[in-house]
């Protein structure tokens, strides 16, 4: 989390909320593109900069990311515009995107290009499954990193003598 945006966020003017949502495949298939989105444009109408990247403008819609505290994690949906089929298209070649890393940063338009450490996030989830997809639009699942199908932690198996805190703490007698 960015101080700079909590002491901008207690003031009375916040400035234009930018959402930048980046789809890494290469975090399953070494090689494979990274897209970044964000459903924003600047005030004057200029393409999103942020952190040295390009940020293409496309219609998105993100729900489900609140942590509300009743003890779940999150499982967001993710709805991307995909009117040139370029996402289907990934989608058919790396097994419906699923393990891919979705990363989430909230920033202020005014902090794009002056301070890219000024931003909320990321917050990290990775793709769950791909729920629907048409040829205009693809829906993905998201899902906390460690929510994942046959994940355990640790993931590796923990011995005493490289974890001394598993000790045994009973009393003998």
């Amino acid at each position: 989390m960015s101080y700079v945006l909590d002491q901008q966020a207690e003031g009375l003017v916040l400035g234009a909320r930018i959402e930048l949502l980046e789809v890494d495949i290469s975090s399953v298939v070494e090689g494979a593109p990274t897209y970044r989105f964000t459903p924003n444009v600047t005030s004057t109408g200029d393409i999103v900069r942020y952190n040295g990247f390009v940020w293409a403008a496309t219609a998105l819609r993100t729900s489900g990311m609140l942590y509300d505290g009743t003890g779940g994690l999150p499982r967001p949906t993710l709805e991307l515009a995909d009117v040139n089929g370029i996402l289907m298209m990934e989608a058919m070649k790396y097994q419906d995107l699923v393990g891919c890393t979705v990363k989430r940063w909230i920033t202020c338009e005014q902090y794009l290009d002056p301070n890219p450490n000024a931003a909320w996030g990321p917050e990290i989830f990775v793709v769950n499954k791909k729920i629907a997809a048409d040829g205009t639009r693809i829906v993905l699942e998201l899902a906390s990193i460690v929510d994942q199908r046959n994940m355990v932690i640790p993931k590796r198996r923990m011995f005493r003598k490289e974890f001394p805190g598993l000790a045994r703490t009973r009393p003998r007698g």
